[in-house]
């Protein structure tokens, strides 16, 4: 009875460190596997849900930097490049406008289910765009610093109110500059429309 003991004893610890050691293999090749784990944390896209938009609303971007009317001219810049797609029908900016006031929103950091089915069924919307402007630096050649836009944006399925696309870039007009500093753009509005241009080339993909 006391060898029979002994020997549960030793087999015992043994078998759960070799059903641990397992295990720990299993869920090292499965997570090693999976689909949903994401390659690129800057970006998310249902290509579904964006291939069923026909009509959608740019709302103004929400401004996080040091520049009044960034907003202002990053919204405008996402809307003409939309408009050069010929994918969507875009709401006009003025009609957005009006749209937040009646509502009477200032802020369009985030939309609520509520409004998104208001916007749906006064202007006939499938979706809306929302950007933030996390940084908008002018360049400034005495101090060496190049010009800066970092933008990050989501389209909102106004019928699930979920997010089907998410992107963030950030450039500055060093990306590009050769020797002698050839290539380096100085615009930011410049930079807007590059990343423009780059989130709509991926909800195109």
């Amino acid at each position: 009875m006391n060898n029979y003991c002994k020997r549960a004893g030793i087999l015992i610890p043994t078998i759960y460190r070799i059903l641990f050691s397992l295990f720990f293999l299993v869920m090292i090749t499965t997570l090693n596997g999976c689909s949903f784990l994401p390659k690129n944390r800057n970006s998310m896209a249902k290509k579904d849900a964006l291939a069923e938009i026909k009509r959608i609303a740019v709302f103004p971007f929400y401004n996080l930097s040091d520049r009044i009317d960034a907003e202002v001219l990053a919204t405008n810049i996402f809307i003409g490049e939309i408009l050069k797609t010929k994918r969507y029908s875009v709401i006009k900016y003025g009609d957005i406008r009006n749209f937040l006031l009646k509502q009477r929103i200032r802020s369009t950091e985030t939309i609520s289910y509520e409004t998104m089915q208001s916007l749906a069924s006064t202007l006939s919307v499938d979706a809306v765009m929302l950007g933030t402007i996390n940084d908008y630096r002018e360049w400034a050649p005495n101090a060496q610093k190049p010009s800066l836009v970092d933008i990050s944006a989501r389209i909102v399925d106004c019928a699930s109110g979920r997010i089907i696309w998410f992107s963030r870039d950030k450039r500055t007009g060093w990306d590009g500059r050769k020797i002698f500093d050839i290539g380096e753009e100085i615009f930011c509005s410049r930079l807007v429309q590059k990343i423009a241009q780059n989130f709509l080339s991926e909800i195109a993909k």
